[in-house]
């Protein structure tokens, strides 16, 4: 099918269809070459943090969980305990028990655990317990009820106040996240948990890991306002002696249609950075040549 043709199939589409919203891209993908940080990304199965209160309840009193391996966040681990929990519609047998003990027992399941077992369990960041819903737990004969003590828990971003400065963000703050999996997923409004003690990584559940293909060792890139952080703050970015620096250049695009022929023709006369109108469909072709040129494209309102 020749270019002219795309174009009118695109142009009928769209028209018939309305504006659709333009996907967030970027010509850069971490680990391309193009100094764009990489974020590692890691997926949680379900879990429970116990209360000193409920440890002893479920495994005697006095009793002191046993440290199995560390985890990725400093200071917490995989204890060599498993509890079951049990909902109004069934149970799940040998849930890890995540260590160290807290002031309040916290039990952490996808939205889709919740359906198998019968819990509406609230959308929370971990540590956030108002309105979480109820859940029994049990080891062998030992039954407790975790009352307030079941979240999903919302997905986000860990890194030191160091990472912070880098990607030009602050604790608290709510940013876009894509995952560069074989189906790529950008998740909103990922919450940046920054402090003096934290390591980098995106934490998401099984869930949203199966809905991006995710497997271990894919990585995650930061979209700030939905754009990709600027080169200049990417370390490994620096010139070699005797280099010169380039302005870069930037072009707005008002076509419906950015394709691989477009993307060439504007890579060819140097520019770096493409402004794409919201509502306008950039192709698979164009993207991917985007991002072996080290090209940046971003939507524009």
């Amino acid at each position: 099918m020749d270019e002219a043709l795309i174009r009118q199939v695109v142009e009928k589409v769209l028209a018939a269809y309305g504006e659709e919203r333009a996907e967030s891209d970027s010509g850069s993908k971490p680990g391309d070459g193009a100094g764009i940080l990489s974020i590692p990304a890691e997926a949680s199965g379900r879990h429970v943090h116990l209360s000193q209160k409920h440890v002893e309840a479920l495994f005697g009193a006095g009793y002191v969980l046993k440290k199995k391996k560390d985890i990725s966040q400093p200071g917490q681990y995989l204890c060599e305990e498993r509890v079951t929990l049990v909902g109004p519609k069934g149970r799940m047998d040998k849930v890890a028990v995540l260590g160290p003990v807290r002031k309040e027992t916290q039990v952490e399941i996808s939205l889709t655990d919740g359906k198998a077992l019968g819990i509406n369990a609230p959308v929370r960041m971990s540590g956030d317990l108002a309105g979480a819903a109820d859940a029994f737990l049990m080891n062998g004969s030992s039954l407790i009820k975790a009352e307030n003590a079941v979240i999903t828990a919302q997905n986000h971003l860990h890194m030191t106040t160091k990472d912070a400065e880098r990607f030009q963000v602050k604790n608290g703050e709510k940013v876009q996240i894509i995952m560069n999996t074989k189906r790529p997923l950008i998740f909103q409004d990922v919450v940046v948990r920054a402090d003096d003690h934290g390591a980098l990584g995106f934490h998401m559940d099984y869930d949203e890991a199966n809905a991006c293909g995710f497997q271990k060792g894919d990585t995650a890139t930061l979209l700030k306002n939905g754009e990709l952080p600027p080169c200049s703050s990417c370390p490994g970015k620096e010139l070699e002696p005797g280099s010169a620096q380039t302005e870069p250049k930037t072009e707005i695009i008002e076509a419906k249609l950015i394709s691989e022929m477009d993307i060439r023709e504007l890579h060819q006369r140097q520019i770096s950075t493409v402004q794409v109108k919201k509502g306008s469909l950039v192709t698979p072709l164009a993207r991917d040549l985007a991002r072996e040129k080290h090209m940046t494209i971003h939507i524009v309102q």
